[in-house]
């Protein structure tokens, strides 16, 4: 998951020859129940840190609810 992330993001943020810079929107949506997405969460906010026309949309969805936990 973090590799397709980084490589999505690096051809976000290649930018187009000849075009005006625009910001480039990344939206993530993950659950707290996801054993995979606290580390997409670090990667997402490590790849803003370091492109400041990134805007980084971290969603949790609700969907992931169980008898035995109740995501936030």
């Amino acid at each position: 998951m973090k590799a397709r992330l980084a490589l999505l993001a690096g051809l976000l943020l290649a930018p187009p020859a000849m075009a005006a810079p625009r910001p480039v929107v990344v939206e993530m949506f993950t659950s707290q129940a996801c054993s995979s997405c606290p580390p997409a969460d670090g990667l997402l906010r490590r790849l803003a840190a370091a492109h400041p026309g990134l805007l980084a949309l971290d969603l949790h969805v609700t969907y992931w609810n169980g008898a035995a936990y109740r995501d936030p």
